[in-house]
């Protein structure tokens, strides 16, 4: 089957889904306190270099290049996003999820940790302002 993204999308998914599942056993073991300053300095490593992929703009931009938004009259929000095709359509809608997904974990780590050490992994705004955009593509996605 062609990858419309040209990224080897499946693989690509399949490395962010293993990665997403490492970090949520390691916010679980922050919560539940088995953790030292090593383990909060490699959870806020790895959730920063999740929640800020190299690939993020490349993916974003690739699948807006396939995508068009139009007004819609059915979607709450008022527009709705078309995609080139199926396979696209799941590759977004995938993609999005994930960065919702990515964003309530951080949120997490956000309430455990000390603002400063926090401050030099994530700012709190930005990742709210993620969570309601990313929530934004998810329902306008058709």
């Amino acid at each position: 089957m062609d990858d419309p993204l040209g990224l080897g999308a499946r693989s690509l998914a399949i490395n962010k889904l293993i990665r997403l599942s490492r970090l949520v056993l390691m916010v679980r073991q922050l919560v539940a306190g088995q953790e030292d300053s090593r383990h909060t300095v490699d959870t806020l490593t790895l959730a920063k270099s999740v929640f800020d992929p190299p690939s993020k703009v490349m993916i974003e931009d690739l699948i807006n290049d396939t995508s068009v938004q139009s007004d819609s009259s059915t979607n709450p929000l008022g527009s709705c996003i078309k995609y080139s095709d199926d396979e696209v359509y799941a590759v977004a809608v995938f993609y999005y999820m994930w960065r919702n997904a990515i964003c309530g974990i951080v949120h997490r780590v956000l309430d455990r940790v000390q603002p400063a050490v926090l401050v030099q992994y994530f700012s709190p705004d930005r990742v709210q302002i993620e969570d309601i955009e990313v929530a934004g593509e998810i329902a306008m996605s058709k």
